[in-house]
C-alpha cells in the first residue's frame, strides 16, 4: 500500500540528509529517507536503498510518492560507485517518477563540479569538473553528469 508523503529524502542517513530530514519532522512535514548501513534514530518511514542493486530505490519511490524529492546521496568509494549513486541513481528515481504527480526533484550537487582554475564562479556557469586533476575528480566529473541529467530528465527540478 503506498502513501504520499511530502518529502523523500534520498541519502537520508548522511550529514545532509539526516539535518534536512529532521528539520523536516519537526516543521510537520511527512517525511520518510533512504539510507545504506546506518539507520537514522528518529521516528519516522526509512528504507534501506543500496543504489548499486536494482529495484530498492524503485520500490521506496512507488511506496512513498513523494511531493518532493532531495537527493543528496553520498558516493563512497571508486569511480563505479560514483556514477553508481550520482548518476545511474538520479536516472533511475526520474524514470521511475509519477509523472502525474510530477514532484520536485532537488540535487544535491557541490562546489567541486568546479575546478577552481577559473577563480570567481557563478551559479550560471558550466561545470568545469573534467579540468580537475586531484582526488575528487571522480567525484567532481559524477555530480556534474549528474546535475546534467537532472536538468535534462525533469523540468520540475533545483540543482
Amino acid at each position: 500500500m503506498s502513501s504520499s508523503v511530502d518529502l523523500l529524502v534520498i541519502g537520508g542517513s548522511g550529514f545532509v540528509g539526516a539535518n534536512l530530514t529532521q528539520a523536516a519532522l519537526r516543521a510537520g512535514f511527512k517525511v520518510a529517507y533512504t539510507y545504506l548501513a546506518h539507520k537514522l534514530k528518529i521516528s519516522t518511514d526509512s528504507f534501506q536503498v543500496n543504489l548499486l542493486e536494482e529495484n530498492t530505490l524503485e520500490a521506496c519511490l512507488a511506496k512513498t510518492q513523494p511531493k518532493n524529492i532531495v537527493y543528496c546521496a553520498m558516493p563512497r568509494g571508486d569511480e563505479i560507485i560514483h556514477q553508481a549513486v550520482s548518476i545511474d541513481g538520479v536516472r533511475r528515481a526520474l524514470g521511475t517518477l509519477d509523472k502525474s504527480l510530477f514532484p520536485k526533484f532537488i540535487y544535491v550537487s557541490s562546489n567541486a563540479v568546479f575546478s577552481g582554475r577559473k577563480g570567481r564562479y557563478r551559479e550560471v556557469e558550466k561545470p568545469d569538473a573534467e579540468q580537475r586533476c586531484d582526488d575528487y575528480r571522480a567525484y567532481a566529473v559524477t555530480r556534474a553528469v549528474g546535475e546534467q541529467v537532472t536538468l535534462d530528465a525533469w523540468p520540475n527540478s533545483i540543482i
